[in-house]
């Protein structure tokens, strides 16, 4: 702490947490705990453990710079599951070797921010309902696009979602009282 400008990594922890983890990962699963019968108990198991995976490792994170809290948080919720006395003791898990998934959930992250902006563009709330999503992705996005449609249906709100290799003009159109939405992806 003394030779190194901790402060700028403190910004990244915070960073992190704030807009990454918060506004997005919380945003995303959200719709999973609102809405669990739209999932298998495997998926809501899977988010589940995510989530308390990526928070411990946040505690870990900010440990050295909120010992105290950080420590309280610790042994409320997470001792019991790691068998460590203290979280200053516990070591960070290999994050590489999630590499893929890093490049996946910036994909979704773009979809979700585009479709964010448009409804701010429109002047529409965030819970307006898109009767149809089209997302213009090359094709090698297609397989995970799929794997994610029902999570990218709650968190877009969009009924149908439609993945194509065409190219489309992101855009938001309105036919009566029904919104149809395009997001491309590079």
């Amino acid at each position: 702490f003394k030779q190194h400008e901790f402060s700028l990594a403190l910004q990244e922890i915070e960073k992190l947490f704030w807009s990454d983890f918060c506004d997005n990962y919380i945003e995303i699963i959200k719709d999973q705990f609102f809405n669990p019968a739209n999932y298998t108990v495997e998926e809501i198991q899977g988010t589940k453990w995510t989530l308390h995976t990526s928070l411990f490792t946040i505690l870990q994170m900010y440990a050295p710079y909120l010992p105290f809290i950080s420590e309280y948080l610790y042994q409320l919720l997470y001792k019991k599951n790691h068998n460590i006395e203290s979280i200053h003791l516990t070591q960070f898990s290999d994050a590489q070797a999630h590499k893929q998934y890093a490049a996946d959930m910036q994909i979704l992250l773009h979809i979700i921010a585009e479709v964010r902006k448009l409804k701010t563009i429109e002047q529409l709330s965030l819970r307006t309902e898109f009767t149809t999503l089209t997302i213009a992705a090359p094709m090698q996005h297609h397989a995970m696009l799929q794997q994610q449609i029902t999570i990218l249906k709650g968190v877009c709100k969009a009924q149908k979602i439609v993945i194509t290799e065409q190219q489309n003009v992101t855009g938001l159109q309105k036919n009566n009282e029904e919104y149809h939405a395009t997001v491309m992806v590079e």
